[in-house]
């Protein structure tokens, strides 16, 4: 990464390297692995929790578990009202608050075992 933003070949990336790296990404300019790497750091939500906990995941990560949510569960009884949630939403936190949907995914694994 370092090769790819020092361009005067120092193997030191200077401050005006690093800004015009960073202005690069910012306007959409950046291909680089460390635009890569900065965009992944952007599609990140951070929620903090009581007591000053955090968690922080990616939007990607959010979307895969509510899609396989939406999939294991889909012939469910107990739970077919919270189906199908939105993918892009948050509904996941929602409807996975009372931990219903998480002891019937859980059930789910095991009986395919």
């Amino acid at each position: 990464m370092i090769k790819e933003v020092d361009t005067d070949g120092n193997s030191t990336v200077e401050w005006a390297e690093f800004c015009t790296m960073m202005d690069s990404i910012k306007n959409g300019k950046g291909a680089s692995a460390m635009a890569t790497v900065v965009k992944k750091k952007q599609e990140m939500i951070k929620l903090e929790g009581s007591g000053g906990s955090t968690h922080a995941f990616s939007v990607d990560e959010k979307n895969a578990f509510t899609h396989h949510l939406n999939s294991c569960l889909a012939d469910d009884e107990d739970v077919k009202a919270r189906l199908p949630m939105d993918i892009e939403s948050m509904a996941l936190f929602e409807q996975c608050g009372d931990g219903l949907m998480l002891c019937k995914v859980r059930a789910e694994l095991y009986s395919e075992a």
